[in-house]
């Protein structure tokens, strides 16, 4: 409801309490990650990002063609007291194919996203997050140029949210379930 297209819903590990990154390198694109522990382990930091070359390779096949890629995110928070964290997550990616003989962008997209959140575990099993989330989108094709046309969509965004976790029926016999309102 309320969306058109896909609708992805995701939850993050929990920060390392160690420096730790992984990295890859593929015959079309680049990745890599790096996540540590800050300021006296209090707070935490993650980079991740991948770009990709397929215009090393495409031409060989389709010299007519350009293809890019690229995304990326960026975490950091900080434990306030012994139950509550702030954090900030942003990530976005952009893909754009063109023909570049016709000098028209056959589809390009991009978006960013910047989640700013409270998270509070609550007395006995439970917790509360306040969040705001700012973003944009950006959909094009066509020529763009003086002669031609281009199609383009834009969107600014912004979002608030709560969140409210707790158990429904304790830890009688009746059996365990989630009330999560957001």
């Amino acid at each position: 409801g309320r969306v058109s297209g896909g609708v992805v819903a995701g939850e993050t590990t929990e920060p390392s309490d160690r420096l730790r990154g992984a990295w890859n390198l593929r015959l079309f694109d680049a990745g890599l990650l790096v996540e540590t522990p800050l300021l006296g382990g209090r707070g935490d930091g993650m980079v991740a990002g991948k770009f990709g070359y397929p215009g090393l390779l495409l031409p060989l096949f389709s010299p007519h063609t350009s293809l890019q890629y690229w995304d990326y995110q960026l975490r950091v928070g900080y434990r306030v007291g012994e139950r509550g964290r702030v954090s900030t997550f942003v990530f976005g990616a952009f893909d754009e194919l063109r023909d570049t003989a016709k000098n028209l962008t056959l589809l390009g997209s991009e978006f960013h996203r910047a989640d700013i959140r409270w998270d509070q575990r609550l007395d006995g099993d439970g917790s509360l997050r306040l969040a705001t989330t700012l973003m944009t989108d950006r959909t094009r094709s066509g020529t763009g140029d003086e002669a031609g046309e281009q199609f383009t969509s834009s969107m600014l965004g912004f979002g608030m949210r709560f969140e409210l976790e707790r158990d429904v029926f304790g830890s009688s016999d009746v059996g365990k379930g989630r009330l999560r309102m957001g």
